[in-house]
């Protein structure tokens, strides 16, 4: 593939993960490291952003590096693209209900998204709690699931 004919590919690419960005998830977690940062580290504030997208697109470009290679050593049958579609979605009303049941329970709403983050990683304020709170959210199924996609698209199957 020459480097004209990949350009309007990078461009997408570029566009949709701008907008990946600005999703309200990824806006509220970079949100309270950067008002977290404040206080504790008042030189990294400006950064958090940053940071996060740092180790957030770290985690994407080693999901598609394996996907590259995974895909050069076997073809999945179709199947199997029609459960990686619904795996999402399953996973995202599995934390809807077990939300509800601790909201229903008496738990306060950032008690309940606090939940997903690691003990250790909740109170985060440096500059690597930014880039690995950034890694985790990419190891999500719905991102690592769309950039393994992206990949496939646009290199395709091999021969």
């Amino acid at each position: 593939m020459s480097v004209e004919a990949g350009l309007p590919a990078l461009a997408l690419i570029f566009l949709l993960g701008m907008r990946h960005g600005l999703e309200p998830d990824h806006l509220a977690a970079v949100d309270g490291l950067t008002l977290r940062s404040q206080a504790a580290h008042p030189r990294w504030t400006p950064w958090m952003g940053a940071l996060f997208a740092l180790g957030h697109g770290i985690c994407v470009l080693a999901i598609v590096a394996v996907a590259a290679l995974a895909s050069a050593q076997f073809t999945p049958s179709e199947a199997v693209f029609g459960w990686l579609e619904w795996l999402p979605i399953a996973l995202l009303l599995l934390i809807a209900a077990l939300n509800a049941r601790s909201l229903l329970a008496g738990a306060q709403l950032a008690e309940v998204r606090g939940r997903l983050l690691p003990r250790w990683l909740r109170g985060a304020s440096g500059p690597l709690g930014a880039i690995l709170v950034g890694m985790l959210f990419a190891l999500v199924f719905d991102t690592a699931l769309q950039a393994a996609a992206w990949r496939w698209a646009a290199w395709g199957r091999p021969c």
